[in-house]
């Protein structure tokens, strides 16, 4: 469903898929933990950021991310963040040249 609007040559096959949920996860986790330490630090316990990814899309690497707009803690809290997004690493796309430019709303709360 998600993936409808793809032609089949480019959509991802369901082993990919489980990769990329398994990503996912870890990244998930990572930022939560960037989130806790800004809470740690005083800031809200829920955010929520706009992340413009650039991704070369033959190797899926993330080649910058830019929060665009957020309510994040602070400036350690931002930068833990960044360096979570810049190191996932995407299901390479064989059949797409290029980069793919994404803008994700990611939302944060700490427990």
């Amino acid at each position: 469903a998600a993936f409808g609007g793809l032609p089949p040559s480019v959509r991802p096959s369901a082993p990919e898929l489980g990769a990329l949920a398994r990503r996912a996860a870890v990244l998930a986790r990572q930022l939560g933990a960037c989130h806790v330490a800004g809470v740690a630090e005083g800031a809200a316990r829920e955010a929520m950021v706009q992340v413009r990814l650039r991704v070369d899309a033959r190797a899926g690497r993330v080649e910058d991310a830019v929060i665009e707009v957020g309510n994040v803690g602070n400036d350690d809290e931002h930068t833990c963040l960044l360096a979570a997004l810049r190191a996932v690493s995407l299901a390479a796309a064989a059949n797409v040249a290029g980069h793919l430019d994404l803008r994700v709303p990611v939302h944060l709360r700490a427990p």
